[in-house]
Formats: structure tokens, C-alpha cells, sequence
């Protein structure tokens, strides 16, 4: 076995104060804003001063990223701020908001701070992946409707591209094209942002979360039923690509592999949706857990852009059990995520 923690790890950390750091802290379970350095967030306290990413003396990670050969290791440091929805995915814009859709279909602004406000009512009942494009429109895979709907910071919206078999993981890749999971037609989709005009990349098993690298020929798909992670190489981007195993079922612990995200070091980060593990995975796949959060519903995996209190070097987890943002100190950034065509 290739992993840097062992499976039987305990959780890490009491509620505050516990431990000191192993090379970071987090995993445990507390009130929301505060953060551990020894295994969980501590209580009480609101999300600015001493928030991941926040703006006053002693946030925490606040000096910027670590080099690659010093990231921490289990158990990372993690905020966990409330009030943000219980969507399977969300998105972060250029004015630092949170971007996600709410229980009622509505989509919706969230800052840090907890300020909502009403972007479009009534967008998707049942969504799943999200990403934020240059213009700051979104596009949402509207499972209800087997779609892709894009909605303009001026409310319009559209539907770029019906007709799918479960759409789920998105991400936009550096050819400024959307590449899209199809997880019940086992395909993985190449999508212009404009137009909806695709191309099949690749075929695989239950496709869901889809990171890309900062090479515009390499991606990983992660395959929730399969629990596993797959490693896509296009020679070309729009020419079919292949697949090979990347990281197998028995590296993880059988939560379901579900959002990835990739930073600048080359790592691969992978949020196993019912155990609350996340772990990180170098290039060469070794597999390391970084941190347990309490949740039993992680499904997807965004970094910061550095404003609106959102840390480019904090890599933050949607929960849906209780709609709060966890915010991994992980002190790398990620990989660029926004491109024009």
C-alpha cells in the first residue's frame, strides 16, 4: 500500500486546544469560524480574525504558501464557516463570493461573512458540478434535466447543452473548453463554453469529479462507484484521449471518491463523500490522508482566488450535511481554473 497515513488512523484532535501540530492540524468537529492547530476548530468566534485566508493578525496560513517539499501532512488545519448551502458543488467569482445553488433551486451570492443574496430564483432543482467562467457566468450540471444551464451576470440564462445521461463533475480546462462527466453515460465530454458543440474525450466507468492539470493534455477523473481515481492523457486537446488506472479502490477507505482538484506542486487532492477523508496524491500516486472532517457528505473540492476571504493556498470542501465550507490549510495554491478560449 502506498499511503502516508494509516487506514486505522483515529480522528484527529478534541474540540480545542488538543495536541500540538503535526506539521499543520485539523479533523475534528467544532463550532463554526474558529481554527485548531491540533486536530479541530476550535469554538466559538467569528470567521475574519483568525480565519484561513482571513485578514487580521494571526490568520492562520496568512504568510502565504509553503514550498512544495513542506506541505503539511495529517492532520491539516481546516476552518469550518456556516451558512452556506448544502449544494453538491459551488463555484467562487471574481468579487470573492460564494456561488452555489440552494435548496429551492435558487442560485444564489454567499460571502464569507455570511451576506446572501439572490442571483437567479429557480435555476436547477437538482444540481450537481459548477464552474465559474472568465465572464463570471457559471455553467451547472442540471440533473434534473440531464443539462448543462449557463446563467450571465445579468440573469439571463441558457441551456448549453441538453440531452446527457446524469451530468455531473465539471471543470474547464486550459483550452477554455468545459469538460464535463457524464456519470450514468460513462463518458467524459468536451464542451464549448458558447456554443454546447462537444466531442467524446473518453470512455470510463461512472466518471464524476474531473481536476485538471497545469498540463493541458493531463486530467483525473475520479469514479465514485468505482472508488477510484483515473488518469486521462489527450495527445491533443479535442482528440480522444486515454485512461489508466491512476490510484486503485484499496488506497482509500470506501467512502466513494467523488470532487479532485490538483495544485501547483502537481498534487491531486480527492474528497471521499461519506467517510469526511481527504487525500492528497502526488504525481507519482502515493497517497496520503490529510485530514478526516466531521461530515459524512463532502462532495466537491474548490480553492480560493484570494478575495472575499477565500485564501488562494486554503483549498475549501463542500458539506453537504450541515451547509457549512470547510477550509483546508493545505498552503499550496491551485492549479489556474479560469481560461478564455
Amino acid at each position: 500500500m502506498r499511503r502516508g497515513a494509516d487506514r486505522d488512523e483515529p480522528k484527529g484532535g478534541g474540540p480545542a486546544g488538543g495536541g500540538g501540530v503535526a506539521a499543520d492540524g485539523g479533523g475534528g468537529s467544532g463550532a463554526a469560524g474558529g481554527v485548531s492547530n491540533g486536530g479541530a476548530p476550535v469554538g466559538g468566534g467569528g470567521i475574519g480574525v483568525g480565519g484561513l485566508g482571513g485578514e487580521g493578525a494571526g490568520s492562520l496560513g496568512g504568510s502565504g504558501p509553503v514550498e512544495c517539499s513542506m506541505l503539511p501532512s495529517y492532520p491539516v488545519a481546516y476552518e469550518a464557516p456556516q451558512g452556506f448551502t448544502p449544494a453538491e458543488d459551488f463555484a467562487f467569482d471574481s468579487l470573492g463570493n460564494h456561488v452555489s445553488v440552494d435548496e429551492d433551486g435558487n442560485l444564489i451570492r454567499t460571502k464569507k461573512t455570511g451576506e446572501v443574496s439572490l442571483w437567479i430564483p429557480s435555476f436547477a432543482y437538482d444540481s450537481a458540478g459548477i464552474v465559474a467562467l472568465p465572464d463570471d457566468s457559471v455553467v451547472v450540471c442540471d440533473v434534473e434535466n440531464n443539462a448543462l444551464k449557463r446563467a450571465f451576470p445579468d440573469g439571463a440564462t441558457s441551456v448549453l447543452l441538453g440531452g446527457l445521461d446524469y451530468p455531473n463533475g465539471i471543470d474547464v480546462g486550459p483550452d477554455g473548453f468545459l469538460y464535463v462527466a457524464e456519470d450514468n453515460g460513462g463518458r467524459v465530454l468536451r464542451v464549448h463554453p458558447n456554443t454546447g458543440a462537444f466531442t467524446v474525450v473518453v470512455e470510463v466507468t461512472h466518471p464524476n469529479g474531473i481536476a485538471f492539470t497545469e498540463d493541458p493534455t493531463v486530467f483525473y477523473v475520479g469514479s465514485y462507484n468505482e472508488e477510484l481515481i483515473y488518469k486521462v492523457v489527450q495527445p491533443t486537446p479535442g482528440q480522444p484521449g486515454t485512461a489508466s488506472l491512476f490510484v486503485p479502490a484499496e488506497e482509500f477507505e470506501g467512502g466513494g471518491i467523488d470532487g479532485l482538484g490538483v495544485d501547483k506542486c502537481g498534487n491531486v487532492y480527492a474528497a471521499e463523500y461519506v467517510s469526511g477523508n481527504v487525500y492528497r496524491i502526488t504525481s507519482g500516486g502515493v497517497v496520503s490522508k490529510i485530514v478526516d472532517l466531521p461530515s459524512g457528505w463532502i462532495p466537491n473540492i474548490k480553492w480560493g482566488r484570494g478575495v472575499g476571504g477565500f485564501a488562494r493556498h486554503v483549498m475549501y470542501v463542500a458539506d453537504r450535511e450541515q451547509g457549512r465550507l470547510f477550509g483546508i490549510a493545505v498552503e499550496a495554491d491551485g492549479v489556474d481554473e479560469f481560461f478564455d478560449l
